[in-house]
Protein backbone atom coordinates (compact mmCIF):
# COMPACT_ATOMS: atom_id res chain seq x y z
CA UNK A 1 0.00 0.00 0.00
CA UNK A 2 1.42 3.66 -0.87
CA UNK A 3 2.37 5.64 1.80
CA UNK A 4 -0.09 8.91 2.83
CA UNK A 5 2.42 11.31 1.39
CA UNK A 6 2.34 9.04 -1.92
CA UNK A 7 -1.33 8.85 -2.27
CA UNK A 8 -1.48 12.88 -1.38
CA UNK A 9 1.44 13.64 -4.09
CA UNK A 10 -0.75 11.88 -6.85
CA UNK A 11 -3.95 13.57 -5.87
CA UNK A 12 -1.68 16.99 -5.73
CA UNK A 13 -0.47 16.00 -9.08
CA UNK A 14 -4.33 15.08 -10.56
CA UNK A 15 -5.47 18.24 -9.02
CA UNK A 16 -2.45 20.56 -11.70
CA UNK A 17 -3.68 18.08 -14.48
CA UNK A 18 -7.26 19.71 -14.36
CA UNK A 19 -6.98 22.79 -12.94
CA UNK A 20 -4.64 24.48 -15.70
CA UNK A 21 -5.90 23.50 -19.15
CA UNK A 22 -9.02 25.00 -18.50
CA UNK A 23 -7.35 28.14 -16.66
CA UNK A 24 -5.18 28.49 -19.69
CA UNK A 25 -7.86 29.37 -22.50
CA UNK A 26 -9.16 32.35 -19.99
CA UNK A 27 -6.15 34.57 -19.09
CA UNK A 28 -7.95 36.86 -16.26
CA UNK A 29 -9.39 33.89 -14.90
CA UNK A 30 -5.69 32.44 -14.80
CA UNK A 31 -4.42 35.53 -13.33
CA UNK A 32 -7.27 35.81 -10.14
CA UNK A 33 -6.46 31.78 -10.04
CA UNK A 34 -2.77 32.21 -9.20
CA UNK A 35 -2.91 34.66 -6.87
CA UNK A 36 -5.34 32.80 -4.94
CA UNK A 37 -2.82 29.68 -4.90
CA UNK A 38 0.00 31.93 -4.17
CA UNK A 39 -1.98 33.01 -1.15
CA UNK A 40 -2.49 29.58 -0.23
CA UNK A 41 0.96 28.43 -0.28
CA UNK A 42 2.53 31.45 1.43
CA UNK A 43 -0.06 30.11 4.08
CA UNK A 44 1.05 26.69 4.24
CA UNK A 45 4.85 28.09 4.39
CA UNK A 46 3.73 30.06 7.40
CA UNK A 47 2.41 27.02 9.40
CA UNK A 48 5.77 25.13 9.19
CA UNK A 49 8.24 22.93 6.75
CA UNK A 50 7.09 19.63 7.76
CA UNK A 51 4.91 17.93 5.36
CA UNK A 52 2.40 16.91 7.89
CA UNK A 53 1.17 20.67 7.35
CA UNK A 54 0.35 19.58 3.94
CA UNK A 55 -1.06 15.97 4.59
CA UNK A 56 -3.36 18.29 7.56
CA UNK A 57 -4.50 20.73 4.13
CA UNK A 58 -5.13 17.99 1.97
CA UNK A 59 -7.24 15.79 4.47
CA UNK A 60 -9.22 18.78 4.79
CA UNK A 61 -9.08 21.56 2.35
CA UNK A 62 -12.01 23.72 3.93
CA UNK A 63 -10.29 24.61 6.92
CA UNK A 64 -7.25 26.12 4.72
CA UNK A 65 -9.89 28.07 2.89
CA UNK A 66 -12.21 29.09 5.64
CA UNK A 67 -8.81 30.76 6.91
CA UNK A 68 -7.01 31.91 3.49
CA UNK A 69 -10.08 33.15 2.00
CA UNK A 70 -13.03 33.14 4.08
CA UNK A 71 -14.99 35.09 1.30
CA UNK A 72 -14.36 32.10 -1.42
CA UNK A 73 -12.18 31.68 -4.22
CA UNK A 74 -12.75 31.75 -8.33
CA UNK A 75 -11.97 28.18 -8.40
CA UNK A 76 -12.52 24.60 -7.33
CA UNK A 77 -11.37 24.97 -3.64
CA UNK A 78 -10.04 21.03 -3.43
CA UNK A 79 -7.95 21.52 -6.82
CA UNK A 80 -7.20 25.11 -5.43
CA UNK A 81 -5.74 23.36 -2.11
CA UNK A 82 -4.42 20.64 -3.81
CA UNK A 83 -2.43 22.46 -6.62
CA UNK A 84 -0.82 25.18 -3.64
CA UNK A 85 0.12 21.27 -1.16
CA UNK A 86 2.36 20.23 -4.91
CA UNK A 87 3.62 23.94 -5.35
CA UNK A 88 4.67 23.61 -1.47
CA UNK A 89 6.28 20.08 -1.63
CA UNK A 90 8.09 20.86 -4.32
CA UNK A 91 9.42 24.06 -2.69
CA UNK A 92 10.80 21.75 0.47
CA UNK A 93 12.36 19.14 -1.90
CA UNK A 94 14.35 21.63 -3.28
CA UNK A 95 15.02 23.27 0.26
CA UNK A 96 16.26 19.96 1.05
CA UNK A 97 18.14 19.54 -2.04
CA UNK A 98 19.75 22.90 -1.85
CA UNK A 99 21.18 22.04 2.05
CA UNK A 100 21.99 18.46 0.65
CA UNK A 101 24.07 20.26 -1.89
CA UNK A 102 25.89 23.21 0.39
CA UNK A 103 27.07 20.09 2.85
CA UNK A 104 28.55 18.39 0.25
CA UNK A 105 30.26 21.32 -0.81
CA UNK A 106 31.30 22.14 2.49
CA UNK A 107 32.69 18.71 3.46
CA UNK A 108 34.14 18.32 0.16
CA UNK A 109 36.29 21.30 0.77
CA UNK A 110 37.20 20.37 4.14
CA UNK A 111 38.40 16.79 3.56
CA UNK A 112 40.44 18.12 0.19
CA UNK A 113 38.29 16.27 -2.40
CA UNK A 114 37.73 17.41 -6.17
CA UNK A 115 34.22 16.28 -6.28
CA UNK A 116 31.22 16.89 -4.21
CA UNK A 117 28.13 15.04 -4.86
CA UNK A 118 24.69 17.66 -5.44
CA UNK A 119 22.30 14.89 -6.31
CA UNK A 120 21.66 10.98 -6.65
CA UNK A 121 24.30 8.53 -5.70
CA UNK A 122 27.99 9.43 -6.14
CA UNK A 123 28.59 6.34 -8.57
CA UNK A 124 26.27 6.38 -11.82
CA UNK A 125 26.91 3.01 -11.82
CA UNK A 126 24.78 3.17 -8.93
CA UNK A 127 21.91 4.87 -11.16
CA UNK A 128 18.54 3.44 -12.27
CA UNK A 129 16.52 6.25 -12.68
CA UNK A 130 16.64 9.92 -12.04
CA UNK A 131 19.79 11.95 -12.26
CA UNK A 132 23.57 12.27 -10.17
CA UNK A 133 24.88 15.29 -10.40
CA UNK A 134 28.65 16.20 -9.38
CA UNK A 135 30.34 19.78 -8.99
CA UNK A 136 34.21 19.61 -9.80
CA UNK A 137 35.61 22.25 -7.19
CA UNK A 138 38.75 23.10 -8.78
CA UNK A 139 36.72 23.92 -12.30
CA UNK A 140 33.57 24.86 -11.51
CA UNK A 141 32.41 22.32 -13.94
CA UNK A 142 28.90 20.24 -13.40
CA UNK A 143 28.74 16.57 -14.38
CA UNK A 144 25.46 15.43 -14.71
CA UNK A 145 24.43 11.38 -15.53
CA UNK A 146 21.19 10.35 -16.47
CA UNK A 147 19.22 7.35 -16.76
CA UNK A 148 15.79 8.11 -18.26
CA UNK A 149 14.35 4.98 -19.76
CA UNK A 150 10.86 6.55 -20.72
CA UNK A 151 12.29 9.65 -23.09
CA UNK A 152 11.47 7.74 -26.44
CA UNK A 153 15.11 8.03 -27.08
CA UNK A 154 18.72 6.92 -26.15
CA UNK A 155 18.24 6.42 -22.56
CA UNK A 156 21.76 7.50 -21.12
CA UNK A 157 22.52 10.78 -21.32
CA UNK A 158 26.22 12.61 -19.86
CA UNK A 159 26.09 16.75 -19.58
CA UNK A 160 29.05 17.83 -18.66
CA UNK A 161 28.56 21.76 -17.84
CA UNK A 162 31.66 24.31 -17.25
CA UNK A 163 30.73 27.82 -15.75
CA UNK A 164 31.58 29.83 -18.69
CA UNK A 165 30.62 27.85 -21.63
CA UNK A 166 28.51 25.96 -23.45
CA UNK A 167 27.53 22.54 -21.91
CA UNK A 168 28.50 19.09 -23.97
CA UNK A 169 25.68 16.91 -24.00
CA UNK A 170 25.90 13.07 -25.24
CA UNK A 171 22.97 10.69 -24.59
CA UNK A 172 23.53 6.62 -25.37
CA UNK A 173 21.87 3.56 -25.77
CA UNK A 174 24.61 1.55 -24.14
CA UNK A 175 25.00 1.50 -20.37
CA UNK A 176 28.38 0.29 -20.91
CA UNK A 177 29.49 2.81 -23.48
CA UNK A 178 27.46 5.89 -21.11
CA UNK A 179 29.42 4.65 -17.86
CA UNK A 180 32.94 5.07 -19.87
CA UNK A 181 32.04 8.52 -21.08
CA UNK A 182 30.95 9.39 -17.20
CA UNK A 183 34.46 7.93 -16.15
CA UNK A 184 36.40 9.76 -18.90
CA UNK A 185 34.17 13.01 -18.04
CA UNK A 186 35.56 13.14 -14.67
CA UNK A 187 38.94 11.90 -15.11
CA UNK A 188 39.11 14.79 -18.15
CA UNK A 189 38.80 17.52 -15.32
CA UNK A 190 40.69 16.19 -13.20
CA UNK A 191 43.51 16.49 -15.48
CA UNK A 192 45.65 19.56 -16.37
CA UNK A 193 43.22 19.89 -19.72
CA UNK A 194 39.69 19.34 -18.82
CA UNK A 195 37.94 18.06 -21.81
CA UNK A 196 34.30 19.65 -23.75
CA UNK A 197 33.03 16.98 -26.19
CA UNK A 198 30.88 17.86 -28.95
CA UNK A 199 27.79 15.72 -28.01
CA UNK A 200 25.95 13.46 -29.81
CA UNK A 201 24.26 10.19 -29.68
CA UNK A 202 26.06 6.44 -29.41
Amino acid sequence: MPDPLTSARARWRSAEDQLFPALMANPEMYQRALAEIQALVAELRRRGDDRAVLLTADADPGALLTQVRPGGICIPGDLAVGVACGARDRQLTDQANRRRAEQSIAEARAAGRPWAVLAGPEDPADLTEGDSVALHLPTGTVVTATVDMWSGGPPYGLRIAPPDGEPACSWFRDRADWLDACRRGRTDLSGPAPARGHGGVK
